[in-house]
């Protein structure tokens, strides 16, 4: 009886971690389609930031598709816990046949960019460059770039659209 009783214990707590892991995961996907459906909403772009450097660069693969990557460097100020999301070509969430870059909504990590701090193994980085593929060799790339304060309390989101192509 004691081992009936351990045994349904034991499965009960693994069919219990397995919800937790399986949530925290669906969570994650929830906020990637409001991260989504936030840039798709979102009505005033700007094309740079005060706070940090953007650029895009677009390169034509063997195989005929084009690689562009996303590079955010130089901050000027500290912005901790920063997330990043794109939208190509206005694409809607139901039409969307692949997952566009992001940064910071799926990884178990937060990662920091405050100036002249580099130490990876603590989360604080130089840069992060985000990549995607393409068949189109011209894009229309809106961006949602988040963070928040040292304390963690304010958020300061940005929404930026950049058109880019091949040189």
């Amino acid at each position: 009886m004691k081992r009936l009783v351990f045994t349904l214990f034991v499965l009960l707590l693994l069919v219990s971690c397995t919800n937790n892991v399986v949530d925290a995961e669906n969570d994650k996907y929830l906020r990637y389609q409001h991260y989504y459906e936030n840039i798709l909403d979102n009505l005033n772009f700007s094309q740079n930031s005060a706070f940090y450097d953007l650029e895009v660069v677009m390169n034509r693969l063997n195989d005929g598709t084009y690689r562009y990557d996303i590079i955010l460097d130089n901050p000027q100020i500290a912005m901790y816990d920063v997330e990043i999301m794109t939208v190509e070509n206005n694409t809607k969430y139901e039409a969307a046949t692949k997952m566009f870059p992001c940064f910071g909504i799926f990884e178990d990590q937060e990662y920091n960019l405050v100036p002249y701090q580099v130490n990876f193994e603590e989360g604080y980085v130089k840069g992060i460059i985000i990549s995607g593929i393409s068949e189109n060799s011209t894009l229309n790339i809106k961006i949602r770039v988040s963070w928040k304060d040292y304390s963690k309390v304010n958020e300061t989101k940005e929404y930026l659209e950049l058109n880019v192509s091949v040189n």
